[in-house]
């Protein structure tokens, strides 16, 4: 039997994973791949967007392949792409369509209720993907398949989830051959996740989602073993000549004792990397561990620098003592910091962003990603939002309806907006020229810094140190790059 992945934009270990698993049954699958160029949450220009489209590729692309199901996995930003490619594909293909991913598990009932999709996925989908197209292979459809929605004379059928799967070395490693000839696995590192779940909740984050339906901590967080992973890398570095490895575990320095056994089993990859860490778990010890292992960059998702917004807004713990030492011992070991910065937080107002730029003059981290703060369906965050009047219950409705990737940040005060970019501007500037950041915020200039301006700033600060894993923050322009050249090649 063969399956049919659509996905846009970047590179989803989750569909990779579901791969392997079809793949391990006998089923063939292959991805039909969207980049969206100048359509997506960074740039948007229509007539671009229209001339760069794969749409017709696709749609050509499918029908000489014939599936027997069609899956797509599903984030809120790109839920409207989903469901106008869904729509179409039913007008010429009389193939069954499968929703999941993290937007499906936050509004099952409502993905549902649509007419071109025959079945949902609620949860983690690895067993429950095979289990229903092995059903639909035989042609004779079990309705009590745990982790499935089902449609039957004019009901849902709503079973429950099975229990989160817990010995992760049993599962084959990810299908990189999925994406191999789109070329995205490769452009941008390769990427692997070694542990499942986060022991944090924060407010804004899908996994504040996941544990209403997986609510025992102890099992919702699972790790594969350092030897298989690496394993996975060693395996991978041979055959694909990887030269960039992407981490992106929630916390990788969480266990010091698997963070050591990483960095000497590593040392058969020794192909540099970057990953994810959580500021309280940021010490001597995991830095040295980080640094001896051929790591090059750290992102830290702090997402604000007053500690009353952290702990209300976001529910997160760390204190800007934790903050401080991480980026101490982060420069001092010439690993690139990178922080997370969201400014637009509910209750947050000028003063917090004086407070950001004042500390950050001080600890100065290598960079700073600054995006707006996204209101995801069924998030805390959204109903922290409803009590602070910048969502009403019609702007909630139609974020958990009718997602795309502009509804999804709400800019309620453009003024606040405004304020919001300078301050943007200004600590752009600040990784540029400490200096001439103090000068523009103590005599008010950078309140006159055009915002487009910004944008230059921020690709000098790429270069500034020209050690090449600056680079990674250019992820999507490199994308870009790549994805243009093939749909020119096409024409």
């Amino acid at each position: 039997m063969k399956v049919a992945f659509m996905y846009a934009t970047f590179e989803n270990i989750g569909i990779e994973m579901l791969s392997s698993m079809l793949k391990k049954e006998g089923h063939s699958t292959r991805l039909f791949y969207d980049p969206q160029l100048f359509d997506d949450l960074f740039y948007s220009k229509k007539y671009l967007g229209k001339f760069f489209s794969f749409k017709k590729k696709i749609f050509d692309d499918l029908k000489r392949y014939k599936p027997d199901m069609i899956l797509f996995s599903v984030v809120s930003a790109d839920y409207s792409w989903a469901c106008e490619y869904s729509s179409e594909i039913k007008k010429i293909m009389n193939v069954p369509i499968v929703f999941g991913g993290i937007h499906v598990t936050s509004m099952p009932e409502e993905v549902l209720q649509n007419k071109f999709v025959d079945y949902v996925v609620v949860g983690e989908g690895d067993f429950a993907v095979v289990d229903l197209m092995n059903n639909i292979e035989s042609g004779n459809i079990n309705y009590s398949i745990k982790n499935v929605w089902f449609k039957k004379n004019g009901l849902i059928i709503k079973n429950s989830v099975r229990p989160i799967f817990q010995d992760l070395d049993k599962l084959p490693y990810p299908d990189k051959e999925l994406y191999k000839k789109h070329g995205q696995p490769f452009i941008t590192g390769y990427t692997i996740l070694t542990v499942r779940g986060c022991p944090n909740r924060c407010t804004y984050c899908n996994h504040d989602v996941y544990k209403n339906i997986y609510p025992n901590n102890n099992t919702y967080i699972r790790r594969r073993s350092v030897k298989n992973a690496v394993s996975e890398l060693a395996d991978s570095k041979k055959k694909y000549k990887i030269k960039f490895i992407r981490i992106i575990d929630d916390d990788f320095v969480r266990e010091l004792s698997r963070l050591e056994l990483f960095c000497k089993l590593y040392q058969k990859v020794n192909v540099p990397y970057v990953c994810i860490a959580h500021p309280t778990n940021v010490t001597v010890k995991s830095v040295k561990a980080l640094k001896l292992s051929n790591c090059k960059q750290v992102a830290i998702g702090l997402q604000n620098i007053n500690e009353n917004l952290r702990t209300k807004i976001l529910n997160r713990k760390e204190t800007n003592e934790d903050v401080k030492r991480m980026i101490i011992l982060l420069n001092r070991y010439k690993i690139r910091c990178i922080i997370d910065l969201i400014m637009d937080l509910p209750s947050s107002t000028s003063k917090h962003m004086k407070e950001a730029f004042e500390f950050f003059c001080k600890y100065t981290p290598a960079g700073l990603c600054m995006p707006w703060i996204n209101y995801f369906p069924k998030t805390t965050i959204v109903d922290i939002a409803y009590k602070h009047g910048i969502l009403d219950k019609k702007s909630i409705r139609k974020l958990e309806l009718k997602p795309n990737k502009k509804t999804l940040f709400i800019l309620d005060n453009k003024i606040h907006k405004e304020i919001t970019m300078k301050y943007q501007n200004l600590l752009t500037l600040l990784l540029v020229s400490k200096r001439l950041a103090k000068f523009m915020y103590r005599t008010k200039l950078f309140l006159s810094i055009p915002s487009r301006f910004m944008l230059l700033l921020r690709v000098f600060s790429y270069f500034r140190n020209r050690t090449g894993y600056e680079l990674e923050l250019l992820r999507n322009p490199r994308r870009y790059f790549y994805q243009s050249l093939r749909k020119l090649r096409t024409l």
